[in-house]
């Protein structure tokens, strides 16, 4: 049986990073970095995605709350579905209303174009760096 793998999104440093260990103290988490950093993140301040153990057309490795393009335009992000232990694809364009169970074959063929944390960081620094210029 395979490990699990993590990555985590830092909120305070807006910064993605691949989890090394994680450990519980009490109410609190660390999360600490594998790249040989001895830094953490608290649990408070940052977001944990599951990997799926499934890589996409170009090699990456997919974790929830990425997003993927498929051939057709599609873009989905893959979310954990509570209390089902399993992933979904949602439709980020809207177009379809259910959401779609993840078939590996499918993943395969498409390719990660962004993750919504890092994206949910970059439109919200865009809009505020629009504002900014708006204002001078």
């Amino acid at each position: 049986m395979k490990s699990p793998t993590y990555r985590c999104w830092d909120k305070v440093k807006h910064e993605m990073f691949n989890v090394g260990m994680i450990i519980f103290l009490g109410e609190e988490t660390h999360i600490f970095k594998s790249e040989g950093d001895q830094s953490w993140s608290s649990s408070k301040d940052s977001e944990l995605m599951l990997g799926l153990g499934i890589r996409d057309s170009e090699g990456t490795k997919v974790f929830e709350g990425d997003i993927l393009a498929d051939d057709r335009g599609g873009l989905y992000e893959v979310v954990f579905k509570e209390g089902s232990h399993e992933f979904r694809l949602v439709d980020c364009n809207k177009t379809s209303t259910n959401n779609q169970r993840i078939w590996k074959k499918w993943i395969e063929n498409s390719r990660v174009t962004g993750n919504r944390w890092q994206q949910m960081y970059l439109t919200k620094r865009t809009a505020l760096q629009q504002n900014f210029t708006q204002t001078l």
